[in-house]
């Protein structure tokens, strides 16, 4: 794979380092909801527009996600709420917990729908499947449970637990399953088959949370260990782990772009971190919940993360921009590279000290290449492409990208109405990004139209 392609003459020449550690918590909170009740599930609707919590009190609130205020409260669980989730389509709220029933509602309207009933203990986490078909409940009673959303029959049960499942998530094309477990383990299951694909070790204590990152290539996690952890889902192998939390890790979520992880603890304290460097972003102190960090979602537009805690609030996190992350890196590695050593003498820490400009920009190039070969190697950036109009005059079609926006794929006009006929069986390839005024972007990819074995050139 080529690659990616390295700009950053605009951003070296805006780029100014602040003074200090960055990582402020006040500047990124936006808005507080204090309620009475411990907090331990969140989920946003698709559009956006509306915020489901669950917890002690056994109702299910909706709240509007832009100016906090709720909207109703359901009711129907006889226990404690442990999951919700909200369906792809924006239609349907899914909620489960300590009574042992998982239960459909219509987002709208308000009215239960459904009522799924089979486990045998608590009800610890919830699925949906990404065409919504299909919902996944996780359990304290050791099983996995795949359940028709239309008409309520249980589809598949996946039973090789030795203990809890403690979360569960659907990979984005829907063919697998990952559960996490209180043996340490995190499995791989087939959704048609329900059999065992894969297990995947490398935790010292109870894995709490699982989730797919959005191109189905990694797998993170969070355990009472005080560990985060990145997994290759086809290999089993550790990518990497995020230590710094001094307590159990309790919620992970990735960013919708891909990029970014958030994940919350026991601890008190949500920590963002750049999966393609693996260093931390910034920590978001103690001081603002007062308790443990429940559960962690991002907006769907990206721009914004929510936490949930069991001091009963809701905080809402404005996200940093590309650049902006960028420079609170450089921020944090410099602090620390800047640290008087207990035996450096005066000259040697001033003579280092002369190198720290230059260390700086060094720092910058590092951190936007491994981003850009991350985006290339890990971001779903070639799914979900659709074909516009053609433009005869400039001979190319319009294209849009859910990830990289409006394109521009050239092809003659002799050859128009062949690619209009089999789009279908295009595959893109060959990407290169590049860097500039603080975001990502595509530079160029190729559209491959194995019927003809031509490439057509892709461009912004």
């Amino acid at each position: 794979m080529n690659k990616a392609l390295l700009f950053l003459t605009l951003f070296f020449s805006s780029f100014s380092l602040l003074k200090g550690n960055i990582s402020t918590d006040t500047v990124l909170l936006e808005r507080s909801i204090i309620t009475q009740k411990a907090i331990k599930a969140v989920d946003f609707s698709r559009d956006g527009l509306f915020l489901v919590t669950g917890g002690f009190g056994k109702t299910l609130d909706i709240w509007n996600a832009f100016n906090g205020r709720i909207i109703y409260s359901l009711e129907g669980h006889e226990d404690d709420i442990l999951a919700v989730r909200c369906s792809p389509d924006g239609r349907i709220i899914a909620s489960g917990g300590v009574d042992k029933k998982v239960m459909l509602w219509d987002i709208i309207t308000g009215r239960r729908i459904a009522l799924l009933e089979g486990h045998n203990d608590d009800v610890s986490d919830l699925s949906f499947s990404p065409d919504g078909r299909f919902v996944c409940s996780a359990s304290f009673d050791r099983t996995a449970v795949i359940w028709d959303v239309i008409t309520g029959i249980r589809i598949q049960t996946l039973s090789g637990h030795p203990d809890d499942v403690t979360s569960v998530a659907f990979s984005k094309d829907g063919k697998r399953l990952v559960t996490s477990c209180a043996d340490h383990k995190i499995r791989i299951w087939s959704v048609t088959t329900g059999e065992l694909i894969r297990t995947l070790e490398g935790h010292d204590d109870e894995v709490w949370d699982v989730k797919w990152s959005h191109s189905a290539r990694l797998v993170a996690s969070g355990g009472t260990d005080n560990m985060a952890g990145l997994w290759n889902p086809e290999t089993g192998e550790l990518v990497r782990k995020f230590e710094g939390h001094s307590s159990d890790v309790w919620t992970v979520s990735f960013d919708q772009e891909g990029l970014m992880m958030a994940t919350g603890s026991a601890d008190r304290s949500i920590k963002l971190w750049d999966l393609a460097t693996g260093d931390l972003i910034m920590n978001i102190s103690s001081e603002v919940h007062t308790s443990d960090v429940e559960e962690l979602v991002f907006s769907p537009e990206g721009d914004r993360l929510v936490s949930v805690s069991r001091d009963g609030s809701i905080r809402f996190w404005e996200i940093p921009s590309l650049g902006r992350r960028i420079r609170m890196i450089v921020s944090n590695r410099i602090e620390l590279w800047s640290a008087r050593q207990p035996y450096e003498k005066s000259r040697e820490y001033d003579k280092r000290m002369q190198e720290r400009e230059g260390l700086i920009q060094e720092m910058k190039e590092d951190i936007v290449e491994k981003m850009l070969d991350y985006y290339v190697e890990n971001v779903s950036w070639n799914t979900g492409i659709t074909l516009g109009d053609y433009n005869p005059d400039s001979e190319y079609y319009h294209l849009f990208s859910p990830i990289l926006g409006d394109l521009k794929m050239y092809v003659s006009i002799n050859q128009a109405p062949l690619m209009a006929e089999y789009f279908d069986q295009v595959t893109f390839e060959d990407l290169r990004m590049e860097y500039i005024n603080g975001r990502l972007r595509l530079h160029s990819m190729d559209g491959f139209l194995s019927g003809i074995n031509k490439k057509f050139k892709v461009m912004p």
